[in-house]
């Protein structure tokens, strides 16, 4: 993707500097608050991302590498701004950051936008920064699917996640994960240090304890323990295998950690998928069910001509509420 100015700096103040130097450049920052109604440090993050598109654009060579524009904005009326301020650049595809990442409304009507302007039938990829949460990773799937039902067949979205390794770093361990009605989790326990008891565990039992431990195993309905590739092989000796610092992880270990993690963040994810798409009208959260009928119905509204379910706009106005619940 290309390199913008991410508008989560503005509150910790780091765009102020900037924003400085912008208006000695010669960047009137005031008169485009003035315009815009948007602070001065978020109209500094649109101005120095649009300077460095232009220099990506400068740089392009065709067909050699594809890039995707990036859309930030912490509320609707930034989100907008943002969209219409760099549209026109020809890259192949979009980012959403910001409050795109959980905020469904945001995210649905900027690709209503970018499908009244014919990118989104032209879109080949589109990346959500920063967010893997189970239900966001499935609605997501929905997004898609819609998409390609209706306007695009070729769309493919994707997300990242830095959750198993920021984990792993911290010394957690996933124990599990949970995919019922009330609640899809992924569980984790603190590795820092164990018991001598516990150390010649293999990992898979090592988890299964602590899960029965925690109660999970007993009072947790849809519970799965987890079972790495290798959770039978290794034991907890092999992550846990004393360090000189703060924790029983050495580095070897926190490697070992970063893997199962991951294998089992990836297995929770394909979890939740197959019990949403499943025959089992108990295996999700009604929350997640609600937003994926939203966003149906927001696709084959608006796409599909003589079927119309009144302005999609509107309707997303209408469900905002439970549209953005997972951002609240």
């Amino acid at each position: 993707m290309i390199l913008d100015f991410p508008t989560g700096g503005i509150s910790l103040g780091n765009m102020k500097p900037h924003s400085e130097r912008l208006i000695a450049e010669g960047h009137d920052l005031d008169g485009m608050s003035r315009a815009n109604g948007l602070s001065r440090d978020y109209n500094a993050c649109v101005t120095q991302t649009r300077i460095n598109n232009d220099l990506f654009v400068g740089e392009l060579a065709p067909g050699a590498t594809r890039f995707l524009n990036v859309l930030q904005g912490r509320n609707e009326a930034e989100s907008r701004f943002w969209y219409h301020a760099v549209k026109h650049y020809p890259f192949d595809g979009w980012a959403l950051a910001g409050g795109h990442q959980k905020a469904f409304s945001l995210t649905l009507r900027r690709l209503l936008d970018m499908h009244a302007d014919g990118l989104l039938a032209k879109c080949g990829w589109l990346h959500v920064l920063g967010v893997s949460t189970l239900e966001v990773g499935v609605l997501l799937t929905v997004v898609q699917r819609a998409i390609r039902a209706n306007i695009n067949p070729n769309i493919q979205i994707s997300f990242d996640s830095a959750s198993p390794f920021v984990s792993a770093a911290k010394n957690g361990m996933i124990v599990g994960h949970t995919l019922s009605d009330r609640l899809w989790a992924v569980h984790s326990t603190n590795v820092a240090e164990i018991e001598n008891a516990h150390r010649n565990l293999s990992v898979s039992e090592f988890c299964e304890l602590k899960a029965v431990s925690s109660g999970l195993a007993n009072g947790s309905v849809g519970l799965r323990v987890a079972e790495s590739a290798f959770g039978s092989k290794l034991q907890i000796r092999h992550i846990c295998a004393g360090s000189k610092g703060s924790s029983d992880v050495d580095t070897e270990g926190s490697m070992i950690l970063m893997h199962h993690n991951t294998f089992e963040w990836l297995r929770a994810h394909e979890d939740a998928h197959v019990a949403f798409y499943g025959p089992d009208p108990l295996a999700a959260p009604l929350r997640t069910k609600t937003i994926a009928t939203m966003i149906d119905m927001v696709f084959r509204g608006y796409a599909i001509p003589g079927k119309p379910i009144g302005n999609p706009y509107d309707l997303i106005d209408e469900c905002e509420f439970w549209l953005d619940e997972l951002a609240a």
